[in-house]
């Protein structure tokens, strides 16, 4: 009985050691770096939180916002924010695509020097979102599906436009006008660029 016993455990550790490899090995192997320097996450293991895209290191870097508040800019600008949950599908395979995009000069040389890209990551909306000012801006804009893009103007300190892109994304790929799947890059930022005076 008590070598019986003995080899149920040997069994169960040796089970969970194969489990706890092959955990490793697929998480080791979906983190694919998006983008070069410290911008380093797999896209559905982003920290939860607000960043900015710099233009000049080809990165997102986190925007310091205090008490929670949500991040609402006060610049004078347009600003293109992008709402990623780590637990959606459709944001971990747009994310790496919109590095990419932003990296490419071609891509960006007319739209870099008019808009600001702010990223808001959550883990799952406002349900699990660890960073308070990630959830205050999920809140705020009242974010209820991802990924979600809102073109946003400030003048004078006040926001006087707030284009729901992702609507005119899906109503142009419902007429046939933009080629069903994934969202693309592309086609987000030629909405914004129509939209931008």
């Amino acid at each position: 009985m008590r070598s019986l016993t003995l080899i149920i455990i040997i069994i169960l550790i040796l089970i969970i050691g194969l489990a706890t490899a092959f955990l490793l090995i697929r998480n080791t192997s979906s983190q694919t770096t998006t983008s070069s320097g410290s911008w380093s996450y797999p896209p559905n293991n982003i920290p939860n939180g607000v960043y900015m895209w710099s233009w000049d290191k080809e990165i997102f870097e986190r925007v310091n916002v205090s008490g929670g508040n949500p991040y609402v800019p006060k610049e004078d600008g347009y600003y293109l924010y992008y709402f990623h949950n780590n637990q959606c599908p459709h944001c971990q395979s747009f994310e790496p695509k919109l590095i990419s995009f932003l990296k490419d000069p071609q891509n960006t040389r007319d739209i870099k020097d008019k808009i600001k890209i702010i990223l808001v990551v959550c883990n799952w909306f406002t349900i699990d979102c660890t960073d308070s000012t990630a959830k205050a801006t999920y809140a705020w804009y009242n974010v209820m599906s991802s990924p979600t893009f809102l073109l946003i103007e400030v003048r004078n300190g006040v926001v006087v436009k707030n284009i729901d892109i992702s609507s005119l994304y899906v109503s142009l790929v419902d007429q046939g006008r933009i080629p069903q799947g994934e969202f693309d890059p592309r086609y987000v930022f030629l909405l914004v660029k129509s939209n931008i005076s």
